[in-house]
């Protein structure tokens, strides 16, 4: 079962630094309670962008089934067209944290920071 959490929130995926505990925020919480993966944001976007990205993701993973190549796709979807929320701004900002699912392999893998490579 693929488990996946989308906080579209601003900076959902910052928050304090502590010497011992790295970075605290509402994504790296979920992922403490057994959420094995959380997409998030790093910092603030524009609702009206935020909304549009989503929509787009929500229709390639609807499609694919994957929630990291969706987010992939996504963003470089964003990156060639020259829109004008379309910019990295709006899609570098949202990364996927954690494990998800390799689909029909029955392994995961794990979710680098960065969605785009």
């Amino acid at each position: 079962m693929r488990r996946l959490a989308i906080l579209s929130g601003c900076q959902t995926a910052g928050g304090g630094l502590s010497a011992t505990e790295g970075v605290s925020s509402l994504a790296r919480s979920l992922l403490a309670a057994g959420v094995p993966a959380v997409i998030a944001s790093l910092w603030a976007v524009d609702d009206e962008a935020t909304a549009s990205f989503f929509v787009a993701y929500h229709d390639d993973f609807s499609r694919s089934g994957q929630a990291d190549g969706a987010l992939r796709r996504t963003q470089i979807d964003w990156i060639t067209r020259g829109d004008a929320w379309r910019t990295a701004r709006t899609w570098a900002a949202f990364q996927m944290f954690g494990t998800v699912d390799a689909p029909g392999s029955g392994s995961s893998r794990k979710a680098e920071g960065s969605a785009v490579k």
